[in-house]
């Protein structure tokens, strides 16, 4: 958790500390990729300034590409039901390692390619996540609240209020994927369901034709 507040305070005191060195310049709202706005700090603040941002953005760019294809590959592991851990080798668990180094491997491949509107990836990648976060937050509240998953941590009324045996909380362990039963939804929670994934319908649907839009503007001009 404080590594998340770490990353999040970072990537918050960079964007702030852009804004404010791009403020009243050429480029300010005008973002084309990274390497741009390195090279913006550079002239406007300092060479001392780019160098740090393309050091932080390297380092964020690592951990980024390790988390969030290592999380991929073990949600696709969860779906399909197959065994899926760090802690298994790679011959006990290949689709999770091919999953794994393809996603790695094939982001490296569309940096990679002369010409790829980098930027404009970003800001449509950064968009869909905003786009999907809304879902991401109903699953997990709906998993906080699945007492089969996380027994005594489950986020109940009764735990809010009076917290468990800490010993018992201590020793519980998830069982396997494979022994829980599936959620039962109540007929209004299948109802948000359904307006849930129209609104992921539609989202999707309106970024990626922006970004058609964005693609087409481009190469005309």
């Amino acid at each position: 958790m404080l590594g998340i507040v770490i990353v999040v305070a970072g990537a918050a005191t960079m964007m702030a500390f852009c804004a404010k060195a791009f403020m009243g310049t050429p480029e300010f709202g005008q973002f084309q990729d990274a390497g741009t706005v390195a090279a913006g700090l550079a002239h406007h603040v300092g060479p001392v300034a780019g160098v740090f941002f393309a050091i932080a953005l390297i380092d964020a760019s690592l951990i980024g590409a390790a988390a969030v294809s290592l999380s991929t590959a073990y949600a696709v592991g969860d779906v399909l039901s197959v065994r899926h851990s760090l802690h298994r080798g790679p011959g006990q668990a290949k689709l999770f390692y091919g999953v794994y180094f393809g996603l790695i491997a094939g982001a490296a491949a569309l940096v990679l390619i002369p010409g790829a509107p980098l930027g404009l990836l970003t800001n449509a990648v950064q968009t869909l996540a905003g786009v999907l976060l809304p879902s991401a937050t109903v699953f997990l509240l709906l998993l906080c609240n699945d007492e089969a998953v996380l027994g005594p941590w489950v986020n109940s009324r009764r735990v809010n209020i009076a917290r468990a045996d800490s010993s018992v909380m201590q020793r519980w362990r998830m069982p396997p994927m494979e022994t829980l039963a599936p959620l039962r939804l109540s007929p209004m929670n299948r109802l948000w369901m359904i307006v849930l994934r129209g609104y992921l319908l539609i989202a999707i649907v309106m970024v990626v034709v922006r970004v058609l839009q964005v693609t087409s503007g481009a190469n005309h001009s």
